[in-house]
């Protein structure tokens, strides 16, 4: 175990043993009896004291200009904007965008606001309301572009394989993972269930708004790439990017490929997929298509068991989390017992080569979610040579409020938080997709049809195998927290000898140590939690468990 690096499979206790075991649970405890302050924190209005302090950086330079963004139109001179309310949406508000030239477009559930377009002329007018606690640019949202199961141990969770091809181990079997993307290939063999051509993908929800400066903005990107946007969607196929399907396949894919490899397989191949369409056949989507995904996400959590939301895709992360609209709504899946799980962004390193840190994006910016960076598996099983990928985005997080006087102050929080494979990873194509068809036709690895197989790079690949992760940890315990979950994962990473805390966060995934202390935990804390029985200090290990 030289130059601290050990072997897979293997939980990492740091010496002293006992002292680590006792500052682990106690953190671990403390976690889950600030839960609800920490919520009310996160609701809670910053004081801005001012009109334009109210406005997001890149709203309000956008009022000074006319430039051709996808949420602004300079024929029309307006903006989209998140408008977020210190309480319930009034219909006063509704009446006065309406009134100020402006229309709503939709009204959102996991956060207190609504989305609207209005004269650039008017947002400020907007703005000065009583009923209007902060306004923020809709942006682009966008993907952030095996030896799998091998190099993160989850080989070892799952056992073999049974004649109904279930598993006698860990494969996610019940847990539901919702796939906010650019939507699944449905009938692609990667997500049969034990029943051959019965597709595990238990819903579908299409959230992708028609957003004419969007449109404008990929008609100049069709004339510039030569090619017609958008495309025609293919028949059933859903996924005219290509990117979701992918994403899908790493967490939970279950095919093993034309060549008969493990190595085609995800993460928990038994899991039950939602589909949620956040992006469009380009890849691209606003922030509020996002937050109505998880508005949606939210809604129908129940009567899906959708336990994990998995967001590889981010936006510009330019104000503080507590304001940002999309960490506001994924911290209320978080509080609603979704764990979620988010890409760190693909911003590591600059166009002339060199490292860039702080270039998390949002949502991966919120203290609540799991961000995960990208690890570089080299193609081998072993660990001893793992490292962190050169695009991998680097904390800390940048985003940044602004008091009375003008003075910025960034959150600067340590993310990523683990790190994951996330290069060359083999999972479902989508069938005729922009990504394989018009774009990177080299991506293709074996396969036609609904059997096709791709690789692809990035920490858009390295969150599903987190997301898969998690649905193992629920299997073995259902009664794990999302902060219970996180501190589990990064508890028991294995840290990479050559990288910072900015890189690679708490280390390498760990499935077989993550299960195995998630096994040895009692199975009632979120059920506690939730009644508000829990308190500092109750014991958190299952009666008869030994420290694994």
């Amino acid at each position: 175990m030289k130059n601290g690096i050990y072997p897979r499979g293997v939980i990492y206790v740091r010496p002293p043993a006992f002292s680590r075991w006792v500052t682990a649970l106690l953190t671990v405890a403390l976690l889950l009896t600030t839960w609800a302050p920490l919520q009310r924190h996160a609701y809670a209005r910053p004081e801005l004291g001012s009109v334009v302090g109210k406005l997001s950086g890149p709203l309000l330079n956008s009022l000074g200009n006319n430039e051709l963004l996808v949420w602004s139109d300079p024929i029309r001179h307006t903006v989209r904007t998140i408008i977020q309310t210190p309480g319930a949406v009034t219909p006063a508000l509704r009446t006065a965008v309406v009134l100020a030239g402006g229309s709503v477009v939709r009204q959102f559930t996991s956060i207190n606001g609504l989305l609207a377009e209005l004269p650039k002329s008017n947002v400020l007018a907007i703005a000065a309301r009583a009923d209007v606690d902060h306004m923020s640019a809709d942006h682009l949202a966008q993907q952030t572009a095996s030896h799998l199961e091998v190099a993160t141990g989850a080989d070892v969770v799952r056992g073999n394989k049974t004649i109904l091809n279930t598993f006698t181990g860990l494969d996610g079997s019940g847990i539901g993972i919702a796939v906010l993307d650019s939507g699944i290939m449905v009938n692609h063999s990667d997500y049969y269930g034990s029943l051959a051509l019965v597709s595990r993908v238990a819903a579908t929800q299409d959230t992708v708004s028609s957003n004419t400066a969007l449109a404008q903005f990929e008609n100049v990107l069709g004339l510039l790439l030569g090619v017609s946007l958008p495309l025609p969607l293919l028949g059933s196929n859903k996924d005219a990017y290509g990117h979701g399907s992918h994403v899908a396949g790493v967490a939970a894919g279950r095919n093993s490929g034309s060549s008969g490899s493990p190595g085609f397989q995800g993460i928990a191949p038994n899991a039950r997929l939602i589909d949620v369409r956040v992006l469009d056949a380009r890849g691209l989507g606003q922030v509020s298509d996002v937050i109505a995904g998880i508005d949606w996400v939210i809604a129908n959590r129940l009567s899906l068991n959708i336990k994990v939301a998995n967001l590889s895709l981010g936006a510009a992360s330019t104000e503080s989390w507590v304001t940002d609209p999309l960490c506001r709504s994924v911290r209320r899946a978080v509080a609603s017992g979704i764990t979620v799980v988010a890409s760190a962004g693909n911003y590591g390193q600059t166009a002339s080569g060199l490292e860039c840190y702080g270039s998390i994006s949002s949502p991966g910016n919120d203290p609540t979610v799991i961000t995960v960076g990208a690890a570089n598996t080299h193609q081998t099983n072993v660990r001893s040579d793992d490292s962190v990928t050169h695009f991998s985005s680097r904390g800390p997080t940048r985003g940044y409020s602004v008091d009375d006087s003008g003075v910025k102050h960034h959150d600067n929080l340590i993310k990523p938080d683990l790190i994951a494979p996330g290069n060359a990873i083999v999972a479902a194509e989508s069938r005729g997709s922009y990504l394989i068809s018009v774009y990177y036709s080299q991506l293709h690895t074996s396969g036609t049809g609904t059997s096709a197989f791709m690789k692809l790079s990035g920490t858009s690949v390295a969150a599903p195998v987190v997301a898969g992760a998690v649905a193992l940890m629920l299997q073995k315990n259902p009664g794990l927290t999302p902060p219970l979950i996180k501190a589990i994962l990064q508890y028991t990473a294995q840290p990479v000898w050559d990288a910072n805390i900015v890189e690679q966060g708490a280390g390498l995934l760990n499935i077989e140590g993550a299960t195995r202390l998630a096994g040895a935990l009692r199975s009632d804390i979120s059920s506690r939690t939730a009644l508000g029985t829990i308190r500092l200090g109750d014991p958190l290990l299952a009666a008869g468990a030994a420290m694994p």
